[in-house]
């Protein structure tokens, strides 16, 4: 018997075992960093990791405010969130980002706050339970179920218009964005090196419907509605391009897909950060009526071409969020746009190489 029809065998027989089974997954796809990168002062306020070992208060980018969101899941496991919010937001768009798998809020900062920046959106990020400062074990019921927790704060807290949020998930992420968008209204979503399903990643001709099968994503993006872009470089090593296809084949609304010909796993912005900038932007105005208002609806993409018109980059305008604080650099929130932050540059530490935050391999890496 072959390594992956052993492995598919084995995940077979553990289906009838939940409690083994789970913790196989967690051994073999999650593996959070061995420090969180970062912590919370004393006043409240969030700090991360310098390249010094040491947790320091991020330095103020005028026209940003962030804070660190604490949530309880409703089944005893606190959740954490990095809230990036844009005062221009001319997107409109509130992005729910999952990160990859070896890798925390704390070390995707510097990354998630050019996101806010350079795209024009509001951005908050999901912590996996045993990730960084959360507790609890991750997996992928305990990873699906704080994106649902997250989801919810901001739909009855916030009061974002669900309308007005879109899913972007990264490797590993993808899992918490497919399942999220199978289960509530979104306005769109983005898999960025996501993979198909567990055991493809093992087997190229695997049943993503099989019960086998782990992490089912396709199998769930059959039944999402919302338009759905799929990026992945064609050099991917850990999750192939061809995840990438089945995903994007799975999706009955395809938004044109980007596969980036030089690009690996992690290092997509690093190469191309402002075709990546420009192209996300594209697809939020575009799931967001062109920034006035309502979303596309289904089955329109089919006329699209390659790349959406200039004239998608329309108005648009923020949202007001009935909101509790911003943190501390809330007083900069009306101040003029900022230059660029460099991603990895000096405020992102530990990066190992432009967007590779990657700090213990795991089955797929970032």
């Amino acid at each position: 018997m072959s390594d992956p029809e052993g492995l598919i065998c084995c995940f077979s027989c553990l289906s009838v075992f939940p409690c083994i089974r789970n913790a196989l997954v967690r051994k073999i796809a999650f593996r959070p960093p061995a420090k969180s990168g970062y912590s919370v002062s004393q006043d409240g306020q969030f700090r991360h990791l310098n390249s010094y070992g040491t947790y320091t208060a991020p330095s103020p980018v005028p026209g940003l405010s962030w804070e660190l969101i604490e949530l309880e899941d409703g089944w005893g496991q606190t959740i954490n969130a990095l809230y990036i919010q844009n005062a221009s937001n001319v997107t409109g768009m509130t992005v729910m980002h999952f990160h990859g798998n070896s890798t925390d809020i704390g070390y995707s900062f510097a990354q998630m706050r050019a996101y806010a920046q350079e795209i024009g959106c509001n951005v908050i990020q999901l912590e996996y339970p045993g990730y960084g400062m959360c507790n609890g074990t991750p997996g992928e019921g305990s990873i699906t179920k704080a994106a649902r927790s997250l989801y919810d704060y901001l739909v009855q807290t916030c009061r974002i218009p669900s309308g007005r949020i879109v899913l972007h998930g990264v490797s590993i992420g993808s899992v918490c964005a497919c399942d999220l968008a199978s289960r509530v209204p979104v306005a769109g979503v983005i898999l960025q090196s996501g993979l198909r399903s567990g055991l493809s990643l093992v087997r190229k001709d695997a049943n993503h419907d099989s019960c086998a099968d782990i992490f089912r994503n396709a199998h769930k993006l059959s039944s999402v509605n919302c338009p759905v872009f799929v990026i992945h470089g064609k050099l991917d090593q850990q999750i192939t391009v061809r995840h990438g296809q089945g995903l994007y084949e799975a999706a009955p609304n395809k938004y044109p897909a980007w596969w980036v010909p030089d690009a690996g796993h992690n290092d997509i912005e690093m190469k191309h950060r402002h075709m990546f900038a420009t192209k996300v932007k594209e697809f939020l105005v575009f799931v967001g009526g062109g920034g006035g208002g309502g979303f596309v609806a289904s089955g329109v993409f089919s006329a699209l071409s390659r790349s959406t018109p200039a004239a998608f980059f329309g108005g648009g305008g923020g949202l007001n969020y009935s909101h509790a604080s911003l943190g501390g650099n809330q007083a900069l929130a009306k101040s003029a746009y900022a230059p660029l932050v460099p991603y990895g540059g000096a405020q992102q530490p530990m990066a190992q190489s432009g967007l590779a935050y990657s700090q213990g391999g795991g089955l797929w890496g970032g």
